[in-house]
């Protein structure tokens, strides 16, 4: 029972911390990215360097957190010991990721002008996220799907990773002169990132939720719907950036406030998206699950408006597990 229980709250667990781990490496991709495309090698602003910096740390803490974890779990469920579970891939790609973000921090904190330097550290942070998903566990077509989830990563990290550090150069009274040119440059890194983001998400559709059916049928594809619809609300905030930003003029600062206002609201259903992406990790991708579907006959039946019967249904009418709580909570 106890064993049981732990599992259940591992499971809660392990989902946080995937989307800790997808949230900081966002941004510690996306900060790479900014430094390297947006901002091309210059000086980061005081306070995006010091966003790279924690999110470099802060992904490392969270990466050992998430190893420790599954090696506890490994470990009381298969009887295993540390040198066994050292072989497995979570342990080899989680410490790996690490001490690469480990790196990068310390990189980062030390110099302002080493940007070609973090490459080698962003590319192996996405290799630790790529080879820790769904993808890498595949048997088939693991190739495509290791390819599609990079660019899904990379694209979510240059997008949504580089929007905080984009705000954060326009707020940096030091960088009041290039403020227009930076947004410019990340507008466009930005159109290159959706495209690419949509492309691949397209991509692994087609092979984890695989018919129409298990797009309404599974777990997995109702999140999926979610994720869709998430994602469609921040392409909508970002095509009124890129508007905002298509008919500045040099000097005109008058945009910077609404730009600003955007970016947050931009942010914050960003990192939703991510977490939504991370809480997908948790079910098995739709295209595996071909039997126990329910189907769309069912689910338009139940949720067929009817006049409410206003007095309490008898007990035969209710769902077996529903019935079940309602005797714990009624004892003879």
């Amino acid at each position: 029972m106890r064993v049981s229980a732990f599992l259940d709250v591992f499971g809660f667990i392990a989902v946080l911390l995937r989307a800790a781990v997808l949230v900081w490496g966002s941004l510690a991709i996306g900060g790479v990215f900014f430094w390297l495309l947006v901002a091309r090698g210059a000086p980061l602003a005081n306070s995006a360097r010091r966003l790279l910096v924690f999110s470099a740390f802060a992904l490392a803490a969270t990466e050992c957190l998430a190893v420790a974890a599954d090696s506890a779990i490994l470990g009381s469920t298969a009887g295993l010991d540390l040198s066994a579970i050292a072989g497995a891939n979570f342990f080899l790609w989680g410490t790996l990721g690490a001490a690469a973000a480990v790196v990068l921090g310390t990189l980062v904190s030390r110099a302002t002008n080493s940007a070609g330097r973090a490459i080698p550290c962003a590319l192996v942070l996405l290799a630790a996220e790529v080879c820790t998903s769904h993808a890498a566990a595949r048997v088939d077509n693991q190739l495509i799907l290791i390819i599609l989830t990079a660019i899904h990563q990379c694209a979510t990290g240059a997008w949504i990773g580089g929007l905080p550090y984009l705000l954060l150069t326009l707020r940096d009274p030091q960088q009041a002169d290039v403020t227009l040119q930076v947004a410019r440059r990340f507008s466009r890194l930005s159109m290159v990132s959706v495209g690419l983001l949509f492309g691949a998400g397209i991509g692994l559709s087609i092979f984890y939720i695989g018919s129409p059916a298990a797009i309404y049928g599974t777990n997995y594809g109702l999140m999926v719907i979610a994720k869709v619809f998430l994602f469609a609300v921040v392409l909508s905030l970002g095509a009124m950036n890129f508007q905002v930003i298509r008919t500045l003029k040099t000097g005109d600062t008058s945009w910077l406030l609404r730009l600003r206002r955007i970016g947050e609201a931009e942010i914050g259903i960003g990192i939703t998206v991510v977490l939504a992406a991370a809480s997908l990790t948790s079910q098995p991708p739709g295209a595996d699950l071909t039997a126990d579907r329910v189907p769309l006959a069912t689910i338009a039946d139940r949720m067929r408006p009817e006049v409410p019967l206003m007095q309490t249904p008898p007990l035969s009418s209710l769902s077996p597990s529903t019935r079940d709580v309602w005797k714990q909570a009624h004892p003879p």
